[in-house]
């Protein structure tokens, strides 16, 4: 589910298991679904139309899945952006349907942080899932970007992660910036400052 939230200038996302999303819509709130079948259809008639039902304020609304989540959070001045790499055993090398999209923003105002499923995979991902076993290790690539009343910005990024309680001890996790061959051991640091000329393009950022 994809959400436009105007207030923090980002699509909220809610695959079912994590995200920046609680799950639940809003009435007379617009919002994307994305479908997985190779022809589907959306149809209903007037039979479905009803009055009362339950309203839902909030509450749980994850599925109970096995998972391992690294949540990004991508800030300078007052903007701020999120991103997730994910583990779980349905996960996929290469898109599955637990991933979500990097979209589009509704805004002359955004930031944006996502990963690809690889150097060739290329699609942009805010929720970017993997599997369990299958490799060795992953090399993600992790771009960063965003405008400001349409004109690239520039200045000091700070990159914040959070590694998970239940993240296997014998796997270990490490950010690299090309750009100044910085290595973070991802473990034992949980931010990062970096200054940068954004390009301001969603798939063309530069990849850090």
């Amino acid at each position: 589910i994809y959400v436009w939230d105007p207030l923090d200038k980002e699509f909220k996302v809610f695959n079912g298991v994590t995200g920046t999303y609680n799950g639940q819509i809003s009435p007379f709130q617009s919002f994307w679904v994305r479908a997985h079948g190779s022809d589907p259809v959306l149809s209903f008639t007037d039979e479905v139309f009803t009055d009362g039902g339950v309203f839902l304020r909030g509450g749980d609304t994850t599925i109970n899945i096995a998972n391992y989540s690294v949540p990004f959070k991508l800030g300078i001045d007052d903007l701020s952006a999120n991103s997730f790499i994910t583990f779980m055993d349905e996960g996929r090398d290469g898109p599955d349907k637990w991933d979500a999209f990097q979209i589009k923003p509704l805004s002359d105002t955004w930031l944006e942080v996502y990963t690809t499923a690889s150097e060739t995979q290329t699609v942009p991902l805010v929720i970017n899932n993997l599997p369990f076993e299958g490799k060795d290790y992953y090399n993600l690539p992790l771009y960063v970007g965003g405008k400001k009343n349409q004109v690239p910005i520039k200045g000091d990024f700070k990159l914040e992660w959070e590694i998970p309680d239940n993240w296997p001890a014998d796997w270990s996790i490490s950010l690299h910036d090309h750009l100044t061959q910085n290595v973070i051991q991802m473990q034992s640091q949980h931010n990062y400052v970096f200054n940068y000329q954004s390009e301001g393009l969603i798939g063309s950022s530069q990849s850090h």
